[in-house]
């Protein structure tokens, strides 16, 4: 079932992708051309992406196994698709990404995964999907990635979201998660807003030393300090 769902995966992905690789090839074309070819070859692949990815989540939903593989698979394909579809399937996929038979490391890995690539490739799409999280240390993770995306094209908003990301953060019921994000979030915002970095890493710094292993403890100061350097 895992190497099932992990091929038909693949197939999606390959479906969704090659056009885009033809892309260059296309250009040779007369203007017209390009625009009704690549609609139509986009659309097609989308539609069989879809279809193919519906296909492994059916197969996911009543295999354990193969539902870590569809949920790490598939993060990365999902934001490529379109409409109502795309929608329908996101659904399917936080669904199988939230079910109690994934470890939460799964959990978090199959978010960031999504993350990674829906904010840039869509950002008003990831951020609906954001606010939909449950898992506060995955939303943190979704904002972060948000911001960063919209930080050379749009600061006000990329500030919005690192925000967003320190609220969710606090809302970490887990310590070592919540220090882990707050670190990573301070990070970012030493870069992003010199008003607001001091405020960030003190609330970090504070979080991790109430943790009690020293080694990860003096990682993540040590983080610490390199984000105030």
């Amino acid at each position: 079932k895992t190497r099932q769902v992990r091929r038909i995966v693949l197939a999606g992905l390959v479906s969704a992708v090659l056009p885009v690789m033809a892309l260059p090839e296309l250009a040779k074309l007369p203007p017209a051309a390009i625009g009704a070819v690549a609609e139509s070859s986009g659309s097609a692949a989308q539609q069989k992406a879809a279809g193919l990815i519906g296909e492994a989540f059916k197969v996911a939903s009543q295999n354990n196994t193969a539902r870590s593989v569809a949920v790490h698979d598939a993060a990365a394909l999902l934001p490529f698709l379109a409409g109502a579809r795309r929608r329908a399937l996101t659904q399917s996929w936080m669904k199988l990404a939230n079910s109690s038979a994934l470890s939460r490391q799964q959990q978090l890995n199959g978010y960031s995964s999504f993350f990674d690539v829906a904010s840039r490739h869509d950002s008003a799409f990831a951020n609906d999907v954001a606010l939909q999280v449950p898992d506060a240390a995955a939303r943190a993770g979704a904002f972060v990635d948000l911001s960063q995306a919209t930080t050379n094209t749009d600061w006000y908003q990329a500030n919005q979201y690192a925000e967003l990301a320190r609220r969710a953060a606090r809302q970490e019921s887990d310590l070592t998660l919540r220090a882990k994000a707050l670190t990573f979030i301070a990070y970012h915002e030493a870069s992003l807003n010199p008003s607001t970095r001091r405020d960030a890493g003190i609330e970090a710094a504070s979080t991790v030393r109430q943790i009690q292993s020293p080694q990860l403890r003096d990682v993540l100061l040590a983080d610490l300090v390199g984000a105030a350097a």
